[in-house]
């Protein structure tokens, strides 16, 4: 595992994904107080995309396996958690534990830990057919 490689890109799908969250919010929402159903799914929508991207990234300087997936969204999640809790904490003071009481900040996280696992088996099982 390349530890540098996978923080750097488990921030970069933290920051891209909540860049366009807040656009689609903003685009959508008639009150960014109180985020609709709508907005949630495709904010996990937003962010599987741009973590099969850095997934895709990361693996292109290391030997796919689940196990390299599974590391690589495990350091995702945990960067995530921390880089929301202190934007959350920096921009809403009334929210002292972040979005950590938010259904769709941890059903986000089980796919940011699931979906590499996914992106790295298939990479593998693909690079094990073209040996």
């Amino acid at each position: 595992m390349n530890l540098k490689r996978a923080v750097i890109l488990g921030a970069a799908v933290y920051i891209i994904s909540f860049a366009l969250n807040e656009l689609v919010a903003l685009a959508v929402s008639d009150s960014p107080e109180k985020p609709s159903i709508t907005i949630g799914v495709s904010g996990i929508v937003i962010t599987l995309i741009v973590l099969v991207l850095c997934t895709k990234i990361y693996l292109k300087t290391i030997k796919p396996s689940a196990r390299e997936g599974f590391l690589f969204g495990i350091t995702t999640a945990i960067a995530g958690i921390i880089l929301d809790t202190i934007i959350t904490l920096i921009a809403d003071v009334t929210k002292p534990l972040g979005n950590l009481d938010n259904i769709f900040f941890w059903a986000a996280n089980g796919f940011v830990i699931i979906v590499p696992i996914i992106v790295a088996s298939l990479a593998a099982k693909k690079q094990k057919k073209q040996e």
